[in-house]
């Protein structure tokens, strides 16, 4: 599978997983039109900012979010770290294919 395939995959996830939170905004939809735009090599230069920013607005919501849901700690906890790891391996992807990108 390539790096634009598992970018295009994670993407995916993460939308579903954030919609099936409620927290699904605007704010995200700019964003993945963002990064397709950057899939395709037009903001390359720009993919650290770019990820940084938004994983740092995504989790700011994400546990905003989880605090009104969540009665417990433990529940908070558990929501945070899935979505976290998701928003980690698809800035992992984001690199590898920056790296691969350079290369060529």
């Amino acid at each position: 599978m390539s790096a634009v395939n598992k970018i295009n995959e994670l993407n995916r996830q993460l939308l579903e997983s954030i919609d099936k939170k409620g927290i699904l905004d605007h704010e995200l939809s700019v964003y993945h039109s963002r990064l397709m735009e950057i899939i395709k090599g037009e903001y390359m230069a720009e993919l650290g900012n770019a990820v940084e920013e938004y994983v740092n607005r995504v989790m700011s919501n994400i546990w905003n979010e989880a605090k009104k849901e969540c009665r417990g700690v433990l529940c908070m906890c558990k929501k945070l770290n899935s979505l976290k790891e998701l928003l980690e391996e698809m800035e992992e992807v984001l690199y590898e294919e920056i790296e691969h990108w350079h290369e060529s």
